[in-house]
Protein backbone atom coordinates (compact mmCIF):
# COMPACT_ATOMS: atom_id res chain seq x y z
CA UNK A 1 0.00 0.00 0.00
CA UNK A 2 2.90 2.32 0.43
CA UNK A 3 5.27 1.34 -2.20
CA UNK A 4 3.18 -0.55 -4.79
CA UNK A 5 4.81 -3.57 -4.54
CA UNK A 6 4.34 -6.96 -3.62
CA UNK A 7 6.35 -7.56 0.22
CA UNK A 8 8.89 -10.49 -1.16
CA UNK A 9 11.77 -10.50 0.70
CA UNK A 10 14.70 -13.22 1.58
CA UNK A 11 13.80 -13.22 5.16
CA UNK A 12 10.52 -15.35 7.34
CA UNK A 13 7.01 -14.02 8.07
CA UNK A 14 7.27 -10.69 9.88
CA UNK A 15 10.95 -10.87 10.45
CA UNK A 16 11.94 -7.45 8.75
CA UNK A 17 12.88 -5.85 11.73
CA UNK A 18 16.44 -6.79 11.07
CA UNK A 19 16.82 -4.55 8.27
CA UNK A 20 18.96 -1.29 8.65
CA UNK A 21 16.54 0.26 6.03
CA UNK A 22 13.04 -0.80 4.38
CA UNK A 23 13.46 -1.34 0.70
CA UNK A 24 15.75 1.60 0.34
CA UNK A 25 15.56 1.41 -3.18
CA UNK A 26 11.91 1.71 -3.92
CA UNK A 27 9.89 4.78 -4.48
CA UNK A 28 7.23 5.02 -2.06
CA UNK A 29 3.83 7.33 -1.16
CA UNK A 30 6.03 8.87 1.44
CA UNK A 31 9.10 9.80 -0.36
CA UNK A 32 6.80 11.49 -3.41
CA UNK A 33 4.94 13.60 -0.01
CA UNK A 34 7.94 14.45 1.04
CA UNK A 35 9.42 15.89 -2.02
CA UNK A 36 5.89 18.01 -1.96
CA UNK A 37 6.55 19.13 1.39
CA UNK A 38 5.03 17.21 3.45
CA UNK A 39 5.71 16.30 6.94
CA UNK A 40 4.79 13.27 7.74
CA UNK A 41 3.75 11.09 10.83
CA UNK A 42 3.07 8.10 12.53
CA UNK A 43 1.69 7.10 15.07
CA UNK A 44 0.97 3.84 16.38
CA UNK A 45 -0.02 1.22 19.42
CA UNK A 46 2.59 -1.74 18.74
CA UNK A 47 6.09 -1.88 18.78
CA UNK A 48 8.02 -0.14 15.74
CA UNK A 49 10.35 -3.17 15.51
CA UNK A 50 7.31 -5.35 14.74
CA UNK A 51 7.88 -6.40 11.05
CA UNK A 52 10.23 -3.41 10.97
CA UNK A 53 7.48 -0.78 10.23
CA UNK A 54 9.56 1.80 11.62
CA UNK A 55 12.05 1.12 9.72
CA UNK A 56 9.64 1.61 6.60
CA UNK A 57 8.68 4.83 7.81
CA UNK A 58 12.05 6.22 8.25
CA UNK A 59 13.49 5.04 5.24
CA UNK A 60 10.64 6.77 3.22
CA UNK A 61 10.08 10.55 4.68
CA UNK A 62 8.65 10.10 7.98
CA UNK A 63 10.25 12.82 9.97
CA UNK A 64 7.88 11.95 13.29
CA UNK A 65 7.49 7.79 13.95
CA UNK A 66 5.76 7.31 17.20
CA UNK A 67 5.25 3.63 18.31
CA UNK A 68 4.63 1.50 21.88
CA UNK A 69 7.85 2.40 23.98
CA UNK A 70 7.29 6.23 22.65
CA UNK A 71 3.84 6.64 23.52
CA UNK A 72 3.21 4.42 26.42
CA UNK A 73 5.43 6.92 28.64
CA UNK A 74 2.44 9.78 27.62
CA UNK A 75 -0.82 7.68 29.24
CA UNK A 76 -1.90 8.94 32.27
CA UNK A 77 -2.76 5.47 33.52
CA UNK A 78 0.64 3.42 32.28
CA UNK A 79 -1.16 0.01 32.60
CA UNK A 80 -3.37 0.81 30.53
CA UNK A 81 -2.41 -1.70 27.93
CA UNK A 82 -2.17 -4.90 26.33
CA UNK A 83 0.09 -7.24 25.69
CA UNK A 84 0.43 -5.43 22.08
CA UNK A 85 0.39 -1.99 23.50
CA UNK A 86 -2.14 0.93 23.54
CA UNK A 87 -5.33 0.11 23.60
CA UNK A 88 -7.25 2.18 20.39
CA UNK A 89 -8.44 5.13 22.67
CA UNK A 90 -5.90 6.05 23.93
CA UNK A 91 -4.00 6.09 20.95
CA UNK A 92 -7.07 8.24 18.99
CA UNK A 93 -7.16 10.68 21.65
CA UNK A 94 -3.44 11.61 21.06
CA UNK A 95 -3.63 11.37 17.47
CA UNK A 96 -6.57 14.34 17.25
CA UNK A 97 -4.14 16.27 19.46
CA UNK A 98 -1.62 15.60 17.02
CA UNK A 99 -3.68 16.43 13.75
CA UNK A 100 -4.99 19.81 16.02
CA UNK A 101 -1.53 20.42 16.40
CA UNK A 102 -0.44 19.89 13.23
CA UNK A 103 -3.31 21.67 11.26
CA UNK A 104 -2.64 25.00 13.88
CA UNK A 105 0.81 24.90 12.15
CA UNK A 106 -0.76 25.54 8.80
CA UNK A 107 2.10 23.36 7.07
CA UNK A 108 1.42 20.09 4.21
CA UNK A 109 1.43 16.91 6.87
CA UNK A 110 0.25 13.44 6.79
CA UNK A 111 -0.30 11.67 10.08
CA UNK A 112 -0.72 7.68 9.96
CA UNK A 113 -2.50 5.81 12.24
CA UNK A 114 -2.66 2.15 12.83
CA UNK A 115 -5.85 0.54 14.95
CA UNK A 116 -5.17 -3.17 17.43
CA UNK A 117 -8.70 -3.51 18.92
CA UNK A 118 -9.48 -5.97 16.52
CA UNK A 119 -6.03 -8.13 16.44
CA UNK A 120 -7.27 -11.76 16.43
CA UNK A 121 -8.20 -14.54 18.00
CA UNK A 122 -10.29 -12.59 20.24
CA UNK A 123 -9.21 -8.40 19.81
CA UNK A 124 -9.11 -5.80 22.83
CA UNK A 125 -11.66 -3.38 22.93
CA UNK A 126 -10.92 -0.63 24.59
CA UNK A 127 -12.54 0.78 28.03
CA UNK A 128 -14.69 3.45 26.57
CA UNK A 129 -16.37 0.64 24.70
CA UNK A 130 -18.54 -0.13 27.09
CA UNK A 131 -22.10 -0.59 26.13
CA UNK A 132 -21.29 -0.89 22.51
CA UNK A 133 -21.43 -4.72 22.57
CA UNK A 134 -21.88 -6.60 19.58
CA UNK A 135 -25.76 -8.25 20.05
CA UNK A 136 -25.53 -10.61 23.51
CA UNK A 137 -21.67 -9.68 23.59
CA UNK A 138 -21.30 -13.80 23.05
CA UNK A 139 -18.89 -13.25 20.52
CA UNK A 140 -15.30 -11.40 21.72
CA UNK A 141 -14.22 -10.45 17.88
CA UNK A 142 -17.15 -9.14 16.89
CA UNK A 143 -17.48 -7.02 20.36
CA UNK A 144 -13.97 -5.70 19.38
CA UNK A 145 -15.13 -4.87 15.86
CA UNK A 146 -18.08 -2.67 17.25
CA UNK A 147 -15.84 -0.92 19.51
CA UNK A 148 -13.90 -0.19 16.72
CA UNK A 149 -16.44 0.50 14.98
CA UNK A 150 -17.50 3.31 17.05
CA UNK A 151 -14.16 4.72 18.15
CA UNK A 152 -12.48 4.74 14.54
CA UNK A 153 -16.16 6.13 13.39
CA UNK A 154 -16.03 8.99 16.22
CA UNK A 155 -12.30 9.95 15.48
CA UNK A 156 -13.03 10.51 11.24
CA UNK A 157 -16.33 12.93 12.58
CA UNK A 158 -14.37 14.68 15.02
CA UNK A 159 -11.57 15.61 12.34
CA UNK A 160 -14.61 16.08 9.85
CA UNK A 161 -16.35 18.47 12.36
CA UNK A 162 -13.01 20.52 12.95
CA UNK A 163 -12.07 23.92 11.37
CA UNK A 164 -9.78 21.79 9.56
CA UNK A 165 -11.86 19.82 7.87
CA UNK A 166 -12.01 21.52 4.33
CA UNK A 167 -7.74 20.84 3.92
CA UNK A 168 -8.21 17.45 5.01
CA UNK A 169 -8.71 14.33 3.44
CA UNK A 170 -9.45 10.88 5.42
CA UNK A 171 -8.11 7.47 4.15
CA UNK A 172 -9.40 4.25 5.71
CA UNK A 173 -8.02 0.52 4.45
CA UNK A 174 -7.31 -2.19 5.83
CA UNK A 175 -3.77 -4.13 6.27
CA UNK A 176 -5.01 -7.26 5.40
CA UNK A 177 -8.05 -9.86 5.71
CA UNK A 178 -9.04 -11.37 9.10
CA UNK A 179 -6.74 -13.65 10.55
CA UNK A 180 -8.79 -16.81 12.25
CA UNK A 181 -10.85 -15.30 15.09
CA UNK A 182 -13.61 -16.07 16.96
CA UNK A 183 -16.33 -15.04 13.95
CA UNK A 184 -13.89 -17.16 11.35
CA UNK A 185 -17.24 -19.31 10.75
CA UNK A 186 -19.58 -16.59 10.09
CA UNK A 187 -16.78 -14.65 7.63
CA UNK A 188 -16.48 -18.25 5.53
CA UNK A 189 -19.90 -17.76 3.99
CA UNK A 190 -19.15 -14.53 2.84
CA UNK A 191 -17.20 -12.73 0.41
CA UNK A 192 -14.34 -11.15 1.26
CA UNK A 193 -12.70 -7.95 0.83
CA UNK A 194 -10.28 -5.37 2.59
CA UNK A 195 -11.30 -2.09 2.62
CA UNK A 196 -10.68 0.87 1.19
CA UNK A 197 -12.66 4.07 2.08
CA UNK A 198 -11.15 7.46 0.94
CA UNK A 199 -13.18 10.62 2.83
CA UNK A 200 -13.04 14.33 1.82
CA UNK A 201 -15.21 16.26 4.63
CA UNK A 202 -16.03 18.98 2.00
CA UNK A 203 -18.07 16.77 0.33
CA UNK A 204 -21.21 15.17 1.06
CA UNK A 205 -21.58 12.92 -2.40
CA UNK A 206 -20.41 9.21 -2.12
CA UNK A 207 -19.76 6.51 -4.45
CA UNK A 208 -18.86 2.67 -4.74
CA UNK A 209 -15.91 1.95 -6.99
CA UNK A 210 -16.70 -1.42 -8.88
CA UNK A 211 -13.12 -1.82 -10.11
CA UNK A 212 -11.03 -4.60 -9.09
CA UNK A 213 -8.16 -3.73 -6.98
CA UNK A 214 -5.78 -4.10 -4.40
CA UNK A 215 -3.23 -3.14 -1.85
CA UNK A 216 -1.00 -2.75 -4.75
CA UNK A 217 -3.21 0.66 -5.75
CA UNK A 218 -3.95 2.51 -2.35
CA UNK A 219 -1.37 4.98 -3.06
CA UNK A 220 -1.83 5.41 -6.52
CA UNK A 221 -5.54 6.11 -6.12
CA UNK A 222 -4.80 8.62 -3.15
CA UNK A 223 -2.51 10.82 -5.38
CA UNK A 224 -5.22 12.60 -7.40
CA UNK A 225 -7.51 13.40 -3.57
CA UNK A 226 -3.87 15.69 -2.99
CA UNK A 227 -3.67 17.20 -6.12
CA UNK A 228 -1.23 15.02 -7.97
CA UNK A 229 -1.04 12.20 -10.59
CA UNK A 230 0.84 9.13 -10.99
CA UNK A 231 1.65 5.87 -10.92
CA UNK A 232 3.61 4.23 -7.31
CA UNK A 233 5.15 1.08 -8.26
CA UNK A 234 2.88 -1.59 -9.38
CA UNK A 235 -0.61 0.13 -8.23
CA UNK A 236 -2.90 1.61 -10.53
CA UNK A 237 -5.56 4.68 -9.71
CA UNK A 238 -8.77 3.09 -9.25
CA UNK A 239 -10.68 5.61 -10.33
CA UNK A 240 -8.94 5.29 -13.66
CA UNK A 241 -10.37 2.12 -14.76
CA UNK A 242 -9.42 2.15 -18.26
CA UNK A 243 -7.42 -1.46 -19.23
CA UNK A 244 -7.07 -1.20 -15.24
CA UNK A 245 -8.83 -5.27 -15.27
CA UNK A 246 -6.15 -6.71 -18.14
CA UNK A 247 -3.19 -4.68 -16.25
CA UNK A 248 -3.97 -6.22 -12.42
CA UNK A 249 -4.19 -10.19 -14.30
CA UNK A 250 -1.45 -9.54 -15.99
CA UNK A 251 0.87 -7.90 -12.51
CA UNK A 252 -1.14 -10.33 -9.76
CA UNK A 253 -0.43 -13.40 -12.34
CA UNK A 254 3.70 -12.41 -12.44
CA UNK A 255 4.34 -11.79 -9.29
CA UNK A 256 6.06 -14.42 -8.10
CA UNK A 257 8.32 -14.72 -11.38
CA UNK A 258 9.28 -11.34 -10.46
CA UNK A 259 10.64 -12.13 -6.81
CA UNK A 260 14.15 -11.49 -7.96
CA UNK A 261 13.86 -7.90 -9.62
CA UNK A 262 11.58 -7.35 -6.36
CA UNK A 263 14.12 -8.34 -4.17
CA UNK A 264 16.31 -6.13 -5.51
CA UNK A 265 14.88 -2.61 -3.69
CA UNK A 266 16.51 -4.01 -0.61
CA UNK A 267 19.80 -3.56 -1.82
CA UNK A 268 21.21 -7.33 -0.20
Amino acid sequence: SQCGIALLTTCHGNSMSGMDKFLPSAVCLGDLLNEKGYQLNYMGGASLNFAGKGKLYETHGFTDVLGRDELLPKLENKEYKTGWGLYDDSLFNMVYSRFIELSEAGGKFGLFTLTLDTHHPNGHPSESCKGTEYKDASNPILNAVACSDYLISNLINKISESPYADETIVVLVSDHLAMRNTASALLQKGKRRNMFMIIDPSKNNSKKIKTVGSSLDVGATLLPFLGYTGEIGLGHNLLNSEALEEDRVSIHSNLKKWRQPITKFWEF
